[in-house]
């Protein structure tokens, strides 16, 4: 019983790591916030609410903005990384329904 009850307990060199990767990013994430609302504070509550609501607005903008320049509508390192996946694939068999649908079938050797 003592046996298991040490081994499930966290080292504190295994604790002090998991504990810093968690701050670590928690204090990007608000370091970034904090960042870009530095100018918002000292705001009255509503005023504060609505420049996050025009910070949205404008982040939101930018993103559809980006995606619309996208030819294939995919990130281009996601397509890099299918580009990769398929490369190691087995030989398939294409069989189109439509011109936007088709079924992929894996044929054995």
């Amino acid at each position: 019983m003592v046996g298991n009850k040490a081994s499930n307990r966290l080292t504190p060199a295994k604790s002090s790591i998991e504990k810093s990767k968690c701050d670590y990013l928690t204090n990007n994430v608000s370091e970034s916030f904090n960042a870009q609302i530095r100018h918002m504070k000292g705001l009255l509550l509503h005023e504060l609410v609505d420049g996050l609501r025009e910070l949205i607005m404008e982040k939101r903008f930018l993103r559809r903005k980006i995606a619309r320049k996208m030819l294939d509508g995919i990130l281009p390192t996601v397509m890099k990384e299918l580009n990769a996946i398929s490369n190691n694939l087995k030989v398939v068999k294409v069989s189109s329904s439509d011109e936007d649908m088709a079924e992929v079938t894996l044929l054995d050797n």
